[in-house]
């Protein structure tokens, strides 16, 4: 029997009550109270939506935004993309998809979730920005890269607290933006602003396999399918987890192959 060394990452996910203040997964398109705008060369180069579950840069048919696509990315239906390489190189492109203004004047506790895969490499730069005065001034929160080579790409579901930003805001904005020439795109979908009521699963025990552990044994079914026990714990403390994924990889930064709810 082979035996291998093991690095797993489990995830659990929960569901908890919550009050949802924003959620957009542009079935309808892109709504008309949202800003869709480019302060580059054209501004007919603007974010538009796609159902073909496609990530932009592969070859057609790779279905890679849907949960059946194998990367474990959890966009369907409609969704928001800027297609940079559909619009060849023009000039410059500073596209931003804004949302309508939201009255958290009685919120404490705000996040910020979104799925998000980008595919680039060519000088493009996706940052996400909020504003609690209405679009007069915007803060960045985070800036999506790939690894800063030709034709890299970085996806996953996107989540931030973004309380100290813009809770108490009678007229806060997200802000969606891409700023590039001729790279490649982004697609992104299931945009959700709340204010979470619950706590997270805390962290699973007596993993088996330990993560890092080797000479892990592999098994062989009757039906020569290749097999590895696992099993642990649920958490003690936070909400129940309603379901777990695992990731797999030679380190932490390369896991690969997501196995859902186990």
């Amino acid at each position: 029997m082979k035996k291998i060394t093991l690095l797993a990452i489990t995830l659990a996910t929960f569901v908890t009550n919550a009050q949802i203040v924003l959620s957009e997964d542009f079935e309808g398109g892109i709504p008309s109270s949202w800003s869709n705008t480019n302060a580059g060369v054209d501004p007919l180069e603007i974010f538009t939506v796609n159902n073909t579950g496609d990530a932009i840069g592969f070859n057609p048919g790779n279905g890679y935004l849907y949960p059946d696509g194998g990367l474990g990315v959890n966009m369907s239906g409609y969704y928001a993309e800027f297609n940079s390489d559909s619009y060849l190189s023009n000039g410059a492109e500073d596209v931003s998809l804004v949302s309508p203004a939201m009255d958290l004047s009685t919120f404490s506790t705000l996040k910020l979730s979104f799925d998000s895969f980008m595919r680039g490499g060519y000088g493009e730069v996706i940052t996400i920005e909020v504003s609690a005065d209405g679009g007069q001034t915007w803060d960045v929160i985070d800036t999506i890269t790939g690894t800063g080579t030709p034709n890299d790409y970085a996806f996953g579901s996107q989540l931030y607290d973004i309380s100290s930003n813009v809770a108490g805001s009678s007229t806060a904005h997200v802000k969606f933006r891409w700023q590039g020439d001729f790279s490649w795109g982004w697609s992104f979908d299931n945009i959700v602003v709340q204010q979470p009521q619950g706590d997270a699963p805390g962290v699973v025990t007596d993993m088996i396999p330990a993560d890092g552990a080797s000479g892990v044994e592999i098994l062989l079914s009757e039906s020569g399918y290749k097999m590895i026990m696992f099993s642990w714990n649920a958490a003690t403390t936070g909400d129940p987890a309603t379901s777990y994924n695992w990731y797999f990889g030679e380190t932490a930064d390369a896991v690969i192959n997501p196995v859902n709810d186990l």
